[in-house]
């Protein structure tokens, strides 16, 4: 493996495309194969964690997280499927704030989850592939360790499973630091 470091990087026109307003200072990316069932209606909860060195101050961060959520669930012999959502937080210090999901019942937008259909005409399983970019612009200097959380929460059925075992399915998780 080689390693190439450099200050600057320049276009063919002379523009500084390296440490640039808007240029990508770092991406941390990881992935998962584990299951993961949420068990608490309409509350969102830390699925998957990923930590951040800044390093520049007052950086934008572009999280976009993925997994696959199955709420199959037979409630009296009929099955029900339900809504599920990402959301995100982030630890600075010790102190988490909530970047993206809301709880409760009118606090966020649920996903639906996709299904397959019985021969009676129920959905039996809903299953879909969840994805929910978004900005957070932080105001802690170079340096500072951040730790992002991906979410996640269902509306009307527990579990939720996450990323099912036996299945090959994998959840992910991307951050991509970006210079203000």
């Amino acid at each position: 493996m080689s390693t190439l470091k450099t200050n600057t990087i320049q276009t063919v026109a002379g523009k500084t495309i390296l440490g640039s307003t808007g240029s990508i200072l770092q991406v941390v990316y990881g992935e998962d194969t584990s299951q993961f069932d949420v068990t608490v209606l309409r509350s969102y909860q830390v699925y998957y964690s990923l930590n951040v060195t800044a390093i520049a101050n007052n950086s934008r961060y572009v999280l976009d997280g993925f997994f696959t959520g199955w709420s199959g669930v037979s409630l009296g012999g009929d099955f029900r499927y339900g809504r599920s959502n990402i959301g995100y937080s982030v630890t600075i210090s010790g102190s988490t704030t909530r970047i993206l999901g809301v709880d409760g019942i009118n606090g966020d937008s649920w996903a639906q989850t996709s299904g397959a259909i019985d021969s009676f005409g129920r959905v039996i399983v809903g299953q879909a592939l969840h994805s929910r970019p978004v900005v957070y612009t932080s105001t802690s200097p170079a340096g500072t360790l951040l730790t992002f959380n991906l979410l996640a929460a269902s509306y009307e059925v527990v579990p939720l499973r996450l990323t099912t075992s036996g299945f090959g399915q994998k959840s992910g998780f991307t951050i991509m630091e970006v210079s203000a």
